[in-house]
């Protein structure tokens, strides 16, 4: 399971560097990070925690929002691999704002 993630909530341009590096990290560098240590395991599934935010937004969020649509496209990407045969256990994604993400993170 990875369910990451940190927020500082504030408009873009007021942002700091750091405050968006801490951000996208748990989110977008853990999920690559993760995966890659886990690519020669005989996993049954990967399960990742994203957030509606990643489909439309959230005023103050911009830095969150994009580590969100990042980890629903590395969903889609590894899941190709799943089905090319080079890897296993397709990836799994659930929203923690509403429903889940299926759509997204093909199964």
């Amino acid at each position: 399971l990875h369910c990451a993630g940190v927020n500082y909530d504030n408009y873009l341009i007021k942002k700091k560097e750091e405050e968006i590096c801490k951000t996208l990290a748990p989110k977008a560098t853990g999920v690559v990070l993760l995966e890659n240590a886990t690519k020669n395991l005989d996993l049954d599934f990967f399960i990742c925690f994203s957030s509606l935010s990643g489909a439309i937004g959230s005023a103050g969020q911009a830095d969150y929002a994009s580590a969100n649509a990042f980890m629903d496209e590395y969903c889609i990407y590894r899941n190709k691999l799943v089905e090319k045969g080079s890897r296993k256990g397709m990836f799994r994604c659930q929203t923690t704002d509403k429903g889940n993400c299926s759509d997204v993170c093909a199964t």
